[in-house]
């Protein structure tokens, strides 16, 4: 039925699980209780929109693929009268604008999929038109919602269902796994290391001691959506890229870096071992995938500004 459908997380393969709040097992049932919450923190709320275009269209599919958005929009509506209204939040919806050359591979991944459905400007712009007329603070970022979110605030609660909003620099993220059947994980990139997290979460301890680099090393190793391959890179996975890690535990900060993760990385996969210019390659898409995180992309500033995320401004 069209209140089962499964509504999957997108961005980089794996990572949620290995951070605090972020293992199915911690997933809360019913908006109730995360309405406290956010009274609570009495912060800014922005919501990453993507997914929730993407399910309102799935539901009606048949329609929307025939060219008629009307019921995806209507659904949208709904969705929006339950956030706003039902549960009284106040945030801001961030919908997606041009999509950035580097989401080819994951585009053509989602339209060689049965069933799959393609989300156009039109559609976007119809839903746009609904938060005006329901006076909800809306923004149409310039490319990828993901980026939007949290730039305008540095005391913004992200909310979505895509973990790129933690390789985006969000400190706080309320990951909606089910918009239908309010369910929910909150992932908590400020909690204090302590014994539990050296031995449970290793990445989110490597994260806390040599920063956010290692998130964008995670995902171009494990496969995100700007990976020519779902998987990211072949044939090194989870244990060899936390073994990798472990080998610069001695040693000083400063001797993290691309080249030395790739040479490590490259000597515990005999295939790369066993490649000339292997290491070259890894170092490559370590990079690429940074860049990607850290300087590519695009969002608004609170004058209107288009900037991009290593800083640089100018007026659109």
């Amino acid at each position: 039925g069209r209140s089962n459908i499964i509504q999957t997380t997108m961005g980089i393969d794996g990572l949620l699980k290995e951070l605090h709040g972020g293992r199915m097992t911690e997933q809360s049932v019913g908006f109730a209780e995360l309405n406290k919450w956010l009274h609570k923190s009495k912060t800014p709320i922005d919501i990453d929109t993507g997914t929730l275009l993407f399910v309102c269209a799935y539901r009606h599919r048949h329609a929307y693929n025939a060219g008629d958005y009307l019921p995806s929009v209507l659904a949208f509506h709904r969705q929006l009268i339950i956030l706003s209204v039902v549960n009284k939040w106040k945030f801001t919806a961030i919908l997606d604008g041009a999509s950035p050359a580097e989401k080819a591979f994951e585009h053509q991944r989602r339209v060689d999929k049965e069933g799959s459905i393609s989300i156009n400007s039109t559609y976007i712009a119809m839903c746009a038109k609904v938060c005006r007329t329901m006076f909800i603070d809306f923004v149409v970022a310039p490319e990828e919602a993901d980026m939007q979110v949290g730039r305008r605030s540095n005391s913004t609660t992200a909310m979505g269902c895509d973990s790129d909003l933690i390789a985006f620099g969000n400190k706080i993220v309320v990951m909606i796994d089910n918009y239908h059947q309010e369910k929910y994980r909150i992932i908590d990139m400020t909690k204090p290391i302590t014994e539990y997290t050296k031995d449970e979460l290793p990445l989110y301890y490597y994260h806390h001691k040599y920063g956010i680099k290692i998130i964008h090393w995670w995902a171009a190793t494990m496969g995100c959506d700007i990976s020519e391959e779902r998987c990211g890179i072949k044939h090194i996975g989870r244990d060899k890229f936390l073994s990798a890690l472990e080998s610069f535990e001695d040693k000083d900060l400063s001797a993290l870096n691309e080249d030395c993760f790739a040479e490590a990385l490259a000597k515990r996969t005999s295939i790369y071992r066993r490649l000339r210019g292997a290491k070259k390659t890894i170092r490559n898409e370590l990079k690429r995938v940074g860049h990607w995180f850290t300087e590519r992309g695009k969002y608004y500033d609170n004058d209107g500004n288009i900037c991009t995320i290593d800083g640089v401004s100018w007026a659109h």
